[in-house]
């Protein structure tokens, strides 16, 4: 009689999302939930804390309140305050609880995660708050390289839900956001800024603009709905980003003044030069 096969038992976590009212903190609370897991929400804020266990259907945890029934702990804050309130919750939580670090930026966090004596997951999820689906959307986990069971239970389940998980290491993923997150923020921020500039309602505008214009007011709106604290510490990304900026403004620079002459030429050496790096990325 042929063997019956026994599938894997699926796991279900105890998790507390350490700032489960922001934004990511909301989103991670309600499709863990959602999954089947049991989720836990703690915040310092009392009164957006109380609000948001209503609106997500979750308990609630007292900020620095010891909670050593959960077994995953997901690290929910902006990147400057990590450390800090990664060193408070490692003493109130059990000894065994997997810490996740969810935020933007990696080298200085895998050294504060490095450092603790506990199970930890360090990822970055490419997708805002306000994300209905993940499909397609970009997962990237920088550590550990080999996953304990409920770290590779969470990001099966956001694979499950449509995520392309990808592997690398914290400087390769730092080297990255420079151009993924922290320019096409800056260029959000600036357009958006730009635009007050006009002199024409915004209604006129889209009734005079393209696709060109759609795209970029996309992107400008998809910036100013985001969390300034959190999108301010990714253009704190690395000093190769201030370098790369100086060279951009220095093109704009010498573009104005051949504008001012009356000349486009460094506009199009430009465009070329798009063109070509574009090109070398291909479809992807």
């Amino acid at each position: 009689m042929p063997r019956r096969r026994v599938g894997r038992r699926r796991r279900r976590l105890k998790v507390l999302v350490v700032g489960g009212y922001g934004r990511m903190g909301r989103w991670f609370a309600s499709y863990l939930r959602r999954k089947g897991h049991r989720v836990w929400i703690t915040g310092r804020k009392g009164y957006k804390l109380a609000r948001a266990s209503r609106q997500l259907r979750v308990p609630k945890v007292g900020f620095g309140e010891a909670a050593p029934w959960v077994d995953t702990a997901i690290i929910s804050v902006p990147p400057q305050r990590i450390g800090q309130v990664v060193k408070q919750y490692d003493s109130l939580l059990d000894d065994d609880c997997l810490v996740v670090d969810i935020s933007s930026i990696k080298r200085p966090v895998e050294k504060c995660f490095k450092a603790l004596r506990r199970p930890v997951l360090v990822m970055h999820p490419f997708w805002g708050g306000s994300a209905d689906s993940i499909k397609g959307r970009n997962l990237a986990v920088t550590y550990p390289r080999r996953l304990e069971p409920r770290a590779r239970t969470l990001v099966e389940d956001l694979e499950k839900g449509g995520a392309v998980v990808t592997r690398c290491t914290p400087e390769e993923h730092d080297k990255a956001i420079t151009f993924t997150l922290a320019l096409p923020h800056l260029l959000g921020a600036v357009y958006g800024f730009s635009l007050s500039l006009s002199e024409l309602p915004p209604r006129r505008l889209g009734r005079l603009g393209g696709r060109s214009f759609q795209t970029m007011l996309g992107l400008a709106r998809a910036v100013a709905e985001e969390s300034p604290e959190v999108y301010a510490a990714i253009q704190m990304a690395g000093p190769r980003y201030a370098k790369i900026l100086r060279e951009v403004s220095r093109r704009i620079d010498e573009i104005a003044s051949g504008i001012s002459g009356g000349r486009a030429d460094r506009f199009m050496e430009t465009l070329i030069t798009s063109s070509r790096a574009l090109g070398m990325l291909g479809g992807s």
